[in-house]
């Protein structure tokens, strides 16, 4: 109705504007318009400087909530929408009375990837900083995370000086060049789970995955570009002639099986063609 806002509405709108001033002191941001969120506030990239001069390097979504915000819910769509990005996702915090800001990682939420069965996932914003803490529980159709703790404490005054901007890129660049890594096999259903505690690297001690083979047509056409390149360096450690062959076939029939042509590349000396069995370069 004209001449009315929701309190809650303006206070979110304000946190996502400090958010945003907050990211430019260290990234270069260009921000989604209110109309056009789709669950992204911004897409950062990191400035590295150097005698001068910024130099853009990673890149990465932010969503963007107010300290009131403790749970994010994705269902249906949203939660293919969500294992699907190309680009790392991080949840900012802005506590605007405290000037406190906390950014997390999304990494613990792709546990879902195991457990597709169920359409709704909750992800919730906690403060503990033990490296070990529930990583999940369901409740009903619920999937739950914990996607604590905080993975960066930081402030919009302290972000102004120069040692907190370099202190920032270099903790964001480790957290985004490792979850970049993730997100292409995110889409084969393949995901590392993290451990960390605040302001320390994460370290990635297990294996998310999913076993459902009902895409396996996907699968295989996600995975060929992947599977063509490190054909390019398989490390066979003595294996006999055969045994290569062997290998290459049998990735070969197995996309053959799907009507889906593969190229692998493979050591010169075992290159061949026999009768239909075809190893291309």
């Amino acid at each position: 109705m004209a001449g009315r806002l929701g309190k809650n509405l303006r206070q979110g709108h304000k946190a996502e504007d400090l958010g945003i001033m907050f990211l430019r002191n260290f990234c270069a941001v260009a921000q989604l318009r209110q109309e056009d969120d789709i669950g992204i506030d911004a897409v950062a990239t990191l400035l590295r400087e150097e005698k001068g001069l910024l130099y853009a390097e990673n890149t990465f979504f932010a969503q963007i909530k107010s300290k009131s915000v403790s749970e994010i819910l994705y269902e249906g769509n949203e939660l293919d929408w969500l294992i699907n990005q190309d680009l790392p996702l991080f949840i900012i915090s802005i506590d605007k009375e405290e000037d406190d800001i906390k950014i997390y990682t999304t990494n613990p939420a792709y546990q879902i990837i195991t457990f597709r069965a169920y359409n709704k996932l909750k992800l919730a914003l906690t403060t503990t900083n033990q490296k070990f803490f529930k990583r999940h529980e369901i409740d009903g159709d619920v999937f739950s995370v914990d996607i604590g703790p905080p993975i960066i404490e930081s402030s919009y005054d302290s972000s102004k000086t120069t040692e907190e901007q370099q202190r920032l890129y270099m903790s964001m660049k480790k957290w985004v060049e490792e979850e970049h890594k993730q997100t292409q096999m995110r889409k084969l259903g393949f995901s590392m789970l993290a451990k960390w505690a605040t302001e320390e690297d994460p370290d990635y001690y297990a294996k998310i995955v999913n076993g459902n083979t009902a895409n396996i047509i996907r699968d295989l056409m996600a995975a060929k570009p992947f599977v063509e390149y490190l054909s390019n360096h398989l490390e066979w450690n003595g294996e006999t002639e055969e045994y290569k062959k062997d290998v290459m076939r049998g990735l070969k029939k197995w996309y053959k099986e799907y009507d889906i042509d593969v190229s692998l590349n493979v050591d010169k000396n075992i290159l061949h063609k026999d009768d239909d069995k075809e190893i291309y370069t």
